[in-house]
């Protein structure tokens, strides 16, 4: 198990776009979390956690919009049925209040989930 893992990120983009996807000045991150492995035999776990705050600045502002809750989760498993057999899932989830200092922004919070689930089958 490890406590910790606090970072510091920052991401910046050179120009806007309208393409669909949200390309902020610069965003700053502040993070920390924890995460544990179990390996058991035919099964094996990863549980992550993380919990931290950012902003944003969109292009042209003078400051940053206001501080938000970020938080993440991920859990792997993996279970070997027999050698060369294995199921593998996955869950992922990620929260984020930060938004850009312009009036267009929307208050909410965005979230993703994503579940994966995938069958190993390999030849002896």
């Amino acid at each position: 198990m490890r406590v910790g893992g606090e970072h510091l990120t920052a991401l910046h983009y050179a120009q806007t776009s309208n393409v669909g996807y949200f390309s902020p000045d610069m965003v700053q991150n502040m993070q920390g979390g924890w995460t544990t492995d179990v390996d058991r035999k035919a099964m094996s776990l990863s549980l992550d956690f993380s919990l931290g705050a950012g902003h944003a600045k969109e292009h042209g502002a003078n400051s940053f919009g206001p501080w938000g809750l970020s938080m993440g989760a991920q859990s792997y498993v993996t279970w070997t049925v027999h050698e060369g057999r294995e199921v593998r899932a996955s869950y992922e989830f990620y929260y984020d209040q930060s938004n850009p200092a312009v009036e267009s922004s929307s208050p909410a919070a965005w979230h993703m989930s994503v579940l994966t689930l995938s069958l190993r089958w390999a030849k002896q």
